[in-house]
């Protein structure tokens, strides 16, 4: 079990609207690799995020992930998706060339997982997990 300073928790409206109906929490890690976003990130990189369409993204993909399990009546105690974000740690001059560049993608790919633990429902890097 992941300690509660190591969890953010979310605002229940939000889990609601995305279709949960349990406690849902970000691993820190998560939190600050696919949500967290300021304006100093989008002068630095260039790209135009929010906290709320990132945290968004994590949350209707980990959603979907759960009914299609729902649906093909497995129920499983976690759910593997992938999320493609724009990386924080990317500069300008790192976005042009991903630009520039038709087979490369500014999103890159993160791989998540949505489990049951004992506080609710923690979305968690899959590589942590494993």
């Amino acid at each position: 079990m992941i300690t509660s300073t190591h969890l953010v928790p979310l605002d229940r409206a939000v889990a609601r609207e995305a279709g949960f109906r349990f406690s849902l929490f970000l691993t820190r890690a998560v939190y600050e690799d696919c949500v967290a976003w300021t304006d100093d990130d989008t002068r630095r990189i260039g790209a135009l995020q929010d906290r709320e369409d990132r945290l968004w993204d994590v949350l209707s993909l980990a959603a979907d992930e759960v009914r299609e399990l729902l649906a093909r009546n497995l129920h499983q105690r976690a759910a593997e998706y992938t999320l493609y974000r724009v990386p924080r740690d990317l500069d300008r001059t790192r976005l042009a060339e991903l630009e520039d560049d038709p087979d490369e993608l500014v999103a890159q790919p993160v791989r998540l997982v949505i489990r049951r633990d004992p506080c609710g429902l923690v979305i968690d890097l899959a590589e942590a997990v494993a």
